[in-house]
C-alpha cells in the first residue's frame, strides 16, 4: 500500500483562516489540519464535526504577548459529503494560517501518537534555523504514515525562505514564505522501530523570527508493503516535491 497525498490547500491569513480543497474528500480518506497562530490564547477551534484534536494547541514563548505562537493539529477520516471548506480559529483577535491535507491508504482509526518541540529561541537567528521534532515513545515495528508539522512567524513579514528540508526520509525541498506566519509539512511511509524523530531546517533569506514548532506524527499502515514516498507543502510554495524533486 502506498499513501498519497491526493489534495492540499493553503488558509487565507486572516482571523479566522480558511481554506478550500478543489474537490470534495472521498469518504474513508485521512484529512490532517495544521493551524498556526500568532495568539495569546490557547483555544484553538475548527469548522466541521467529527475531527481529533492531535496536537493539543502546542505553545511556545507562552506569555508573551509579542513572540507567543501556537501550532495545532486535527485529523479525521472523511465523511460523506464531507465540505470543501475548513476553517480554523484562535478564538482572539489574532489571524491565523492554516494547511489542509488529504491522504489515501491511510487511516485516522490507526493513529499512534504526535509530539512536539519548541526551540524557545531568545531572539531574531541571523542563521539557518534547525529544529528536531518531539521524539515518539518506542514504536513497534511497523510500516508508519510520518507526518512533519512546522510554523513559525518570519521577520520582517513575509520574508521569503530559500529552502526546508527534513530528516528521516520526509521531504526536502525550496519553500517560501507567506505573510506573517508561515506554516508547512512533509509526509512519508516507512517501516520504523524505536523512537523516532524528524530534523526541520529552515534557510531565510534575511532573518526567521523566534517561536518556531516542529510536530512528528505517525499512523500505522496496516499490511503495507514497506515501500516510501515523501513530499512537502508550504505556505505560498508554488511547487510540490516527489523525493527531493520539484514537480
Amino acid at each position: 500500500m502506498t499513501v498519497v497525498r491526493e489534495q492540499s490547500a493553503l488558509g487565507t491569513w486572516a482571523d479566522p483562516s480558511v481554506a478550500t480543497f478543489g474537490s470534495t474528500p472521498t469518504e474513508g480518506n485521512l484529512l490532517v489540519v495544521e493551524g498556526a497562530f500568532r495568539s495569546t490564547t490557547s483555544t484553538m477551534t475548527i469548522s466541521g464535526s467529527g475531527w481529533t484534536k492531535r496536537l493539543v494547541d502546542y505553545e511556545a514563548e507562552t506569555g508573551n504577548g509579542t513572540y507567543q505562537r501556537t501550532l495545532t493539529v486535527w485529523s479525521k477520516d472523511a465523511g460523506a459529503s464531507e465540505p470543501t471548506a475548513i476553517t480554523v480559529d484562535s478564538g482572539s483577535a489574532a489571524n491565523a494560517m492554516c494547511l489542509i491535507q488529504e491522504f489515501s491508504g491511510v487511516s485516522d482509526a490507526d493513529f499512534s501518537e504526535i509530539v512536539g518541540n519548541d526551540d524557545g529561541q531568545p531572539g531574531n537567528p541571523s542563521t539557518d534555523v534547525t529544529l528536531i521534532s518531539g521524539t515518539t515513545s518506542s514504536l513497534a515495528s511497523a510500516t508508519y504514515f510520518t507526518l512533519s508539522a512546522w510554523m513559525t512567524k518570519t521577520n520582517p513579514e513575509n520574508t521569503v525562505y530559500t529552502s526546508f528540508t527534513l530528516t528521516n526520509d520526509l521531504a526536502s525541498g525550496i519553500f517560501t514564505g507567506d505573510e506573517s506566519v508561515v506554516c508547512c509539512s512533509g509526509f512519508g511511509e516507512k517501516v520504523l522501530s524505536g523512537a523516532q524523530t524528524t530534523t526541520g531546517t529552515v534557510a531565510a533569506a534575511t532573518v526567521a523570527n523566534r517561536g518556531h514548532i516542529h510536530a512528528f506524527g505517525v499512523w500505522t499502515i496496516p499490511s503495507a508493503a514497506g515501500s516510501i514516498i515523501n513530499q512537502m507543502q508550504g505556505s505560498n510554495l508554488g511547487a510540490d516535491l516527489y523525493n527531493g524533486t520539484i514537480l
